[in-house]
């Protein structure tokens, strides 16, 4: 089964090395060793699956990506979720820039891809966006997307979520065969999810956004009013 989107992969610049300042771990075991200090800049995710749900992972170079498979009794359809950092794209990102990506880039990207998908199957198989917005997931600004993949013999579902989180990006993709439950997964894991910052630097602060230049008011010149 394909977990991760091309798509998404293009977009999280697969390219990149995995972001060194990110480590995906699993809670601390009774007399394991410490944790490493979270460097300045950094942040630390912690990945805590519901039960019954069986992780794998599948490497790319340097890039890991976690897959979580809900076992077959534990979900009542097929649902698998998948987890990957990548370098952000912006620590602070500009609402406004967020906003075009949602609404402009992504959907052109998975469009081009269908339309590929669509030569190579003949016509068969069609991705259709079924929404793109902003939001936040975690305290962290987010672009939650939701697809729907036909001509395969099981509908697929996915809700993917692109969160920015300091030094990283992390993609979070939900797949079913259902809708609600790839949304439902999402939310889930989501919400399992530990973010731990470490210490800020100086020079990490928001850009200030530009400012519209005031025009001057306009006097009358019979009654010297402004305008």
């Amino acid at each position: 089964m394909k977990i991760f989107s091309v798509v998404l992969l293009a977009f999280a610049l697969s390219a990149a090395a995995q972001s060194p300042l990110f480590a995906q771990a699993e809670p601390p075991k009774p007399g394991a060793t410490p944790l490493a200090p979270i460097p300045p800049g950094g942040i630390r995710v912690t990945v805590r699956p519901p039960v019954d749900w069986v992780k794998r992972e599948l490497r790319t170079g340097n890039a890991v990506t976690e897959v979580y498979i809900c076992k077959s009794l534990a979900c009542f359809n097929p649902s698998t979720v998948s987890v990957k950092s990548v370098p952000t794209l912006a620590r602070h990102p500009d609402p406004r820039a967020l906003e075009a990506l949602a609404k402009t880039t992504l959907p052109k990207m998975i469009l081009a891809q269908s339309a590929s998908q669509m030569i190579m199957s003949d016509g068969k198989i069609v991705t259709k966006i079924l929404s793109s917005k902003v939001t936040e997931l975690a305290g962290y600004p987010a672009i939650i997307m939701e697809t729907n993949k036909t001509g395969l013999p099981k509908p697929e579902f996915r809700a993917i979520g692109l969160i920015f989180a300091g030094p990283i990006m992390l993609i979070i993709a939900s797949q079913s065969t259902v809708l609600a439950d790839a949304e439902a997964h999402l939310t889930s894991f989501v919400s399992l999810i530990t973010f731990t910052e470490g210490p800020k630097t100086p020079n990490d602060v928001p850009a200030t956004p530009a400012v519209p230049a005031q025009k001057p008011p306009v006097t009358s010149p019979q009654n010297g009013t402004s305008l």
